[in-house]
């Protein structure tokens, strides 16, 4: 994948525990990867999805701001001039006529030293630079551009105007990689808010079951309610197993990642899960089987 300038170091997991581990291999899409993780959930009591929205949100305005920098960087590249070649001069010679010479072009570097300025200028001045990588240019651009382009930013002696496309080029290609990776944060946005809606209202639904205590209602009330919590059990599955879906089928997968794996990786590389909504849902489903728990009790009472 494409190196994004805001990238952080984060860490994948490599074995085979928990609900990642679950979500990654796909085996019982619902129940048995929600049920692997209730304990560390009633211990946490964490509600991921704000922390998960919230996460991609500041991705999503700290990548625009970095590709509104690449781009102010190509423009700044079209502004400074470039040495030719070679140059063409006229010297007078002895006697009525002149000569014509070709002289080196002007060897000082200024140009090349006005791009490596340029780019400090907008690339490493986002606000966030320091605190996401707090390196020299050198380091920054070999991570940025190609090989070709970075050398000749890096340590060239001047600018030729075969140099200054490479750059303009490599500029543009990290600004379009941004780009990309914004599409991609707002699907996922837009994804988080979808799941999140429902999964509030199968909480609330759960929630009016609980106007009445237990013991003051009949058989016949507390068998439908039973079939209430089933019915919102089943609706919970659908939802978790429409995100697995999502996930393992690279939903929307853009900004360059070479697996959906990777891109979630990145994206919560901040909060605890890389399964925010997965993790959600095993909390509302803990809340389903404590309710469960509770019917199954009043009506043994009652039979």
């Amino acid at each position: 994948m494409p190196t994004h300038y805001s990238q952080r170091p984060y860490d994948f997991e490599t074995g085979c525990s928990g609900l990642e581990c679950v979500a990654a291999s796909a085996i019982d899409h619902t129940l048995v990867f929600l049920w692997v993780g209730l304990a560390a959930l009633a211990v946490l009591g964490l509600v991921f999805l704000p922390k998960a929205r919230e996460a991609c949100e500041s991705e999503r305005e700290r990548t625009r701001t970095e590709a509104r920098a690449f781009d102010r960087f190509a423009r700044r590249i079209d502004r400074i001039d470039t040495a030719s070649p070679e140059t063409t001069v006229r010297e007078p010679a002895a006697g009525p006529r002149t000569k014509t010479l070709l002289r080196p072009p002007d060897a000082t570097g200024d140009g090349i030293r006005d791009v490596r300025e340029a780019y400090r200028e907008t690339v490493m001045a986002v606000p966030h630079y320091e605190e996401e990588y707090d390196e020299p240019l050198a380091e920054n651009v070999a991570a940025e551009f190609d090989p070709d382009a970075a050398a000749a930013l890096a340590s060239g002696d001047r600018l030729t105007p075969q140099v200054e496309r490479a750059l303009v080029q490599a500029a543009t290609d990290a600004r379009e990689g941004r780009e990309d990776l914004v599409d991609a944060l707002d699907a996922e946005i837009a994804s988080l808010e979808s799941y999140g809606e429902t999964l509030s209202g199968l909480e609330r639904s759960l929630d009016r079951l609980d106007d009445r205590p237990l013991p003051g209602q009949s058989f016949d009330e507390l068998r439908e309610r039973w079939r209430e919590v089933d019915r919102l059990r089943t609706e919970l599955g659908e939802v978790l197993a429409d995100r697995q879906d999502e996930i393992q089928s690279g939903h929307a997968l853009r900004g360059g990642f070479p697996d959906p794996w990777t891109m979630y990786a990145y994206f919560y590389q901040s909060i605890p899960t890389t399964h925010p909504v997965l993790r959600e849902g095993a909390r509302v489903l803990a809340d389903l089987s404590t309710a469960e728990d509770r019917l199954a009790r009043a009506l043994s009472r009652r039979a």
